[in-house]
């Protein structure tokens, strides 16, 4: 996989975390520390195609399209189950009228209303 310069760009901050969760001694407040963390943002930008940087892009470049696909999976979902619970509703209507009609012609003691939602 070749690495997208312009997506390491676009996406510096969520890399410089994960730089960060595995070289919290760049995270500190010191001047020293700061800089470290300044020089080594402006070289990932120039080049993340660095034998000490190309696993940071592949980690946060993964992630990010696996949460990608996820959300896209998720919101799939939902829509499904939302077309399920009309579905439902359609359903549960329709068995409401047709009750409502079976005891409207037969009543509810007679043997047709009891065969078909057998209650007494």
């Amino acid at each position: 996989m070749d690495i997208d310069q312009q997506w390491v760009k676009e996406n510096i901050d969520l890399i410089m975390k994960e730089f960060l969760k595995i070289n919290p001694e760049f995270d500190e407040k010191t001047n020293s520390a700061m800089a470290a963390k300044s020089r080594h943002k402006k070289l990932m930008k120039k080049s993340m195609d660095t034998p000490t940087y190309r696993p940071y892009y592949y980690i946060v470049k993964n992630s990010t399209d696996k949460i990608n696909r996820i959300q896209r999976e998720k919101k799939e979902l939902r829509d499904e189950v939302k077309d399920l619970k009309t579905h439902l509703s359609c359903w549960h209507q329709n068995y409401k009228t047709a009750e409502r009609k079976l005891i409207e012609e037969f009543g509810e003691k007679s043997y047709e209303y009891e065969t078909v939602f057998g209650k007494h």
